[in-house]
């Protein structure tokens, strides 16, 4: 399934004021349901995380991440949020954390 990821900032700003959220150590989750059918990604880093390079490796690996857990079609945005801790982790450590927030929103 290909990955669809959200881009205009009105779409970030209905998830964010409208949707709910989860907060983990290594990320924040926002989400809310859409009427596509298909899940819809966008992801955040901020410069607290650090310089380009630490921000571009935190959203690559949230990519990678999310590509090996989306299998389920279910009709939700999602805005993952990365924080600090996130740089010190591995793909599968981070997959396993998307999975854990996901689960905690009863969503499977």
């Amino acid at each position: 399934m290909k990955t669809v990821f959200l881009k205009k900032t009105s779409d970030f700003k209905r998830v964010y004021f409208k949707g709910r959220f989860k907060i983990d150590s290594c990320m924040v989750l926002y989400i809310l349901k859409n009427r596509l059918g298909h899940p819809r990604v966008g992801i955040a880093t901020s410069k607290k995380i650090g310089g380009a390079v630490q921000r571009n490796r935190a959203r690559r690996i949230i990519k990678e991440a999310w590509r090996a857990i989306v299998r389920k079609k279910f009709g939700f945005d999602l805005i993952f949020v990365a924080r600090s801790g996130i740089i010190k982790l591995k793909t599968k450590e981070v997959q396993r954390e998307i999975f854990c927030l996901i689960k905690r929103f009863g969503i499977e």
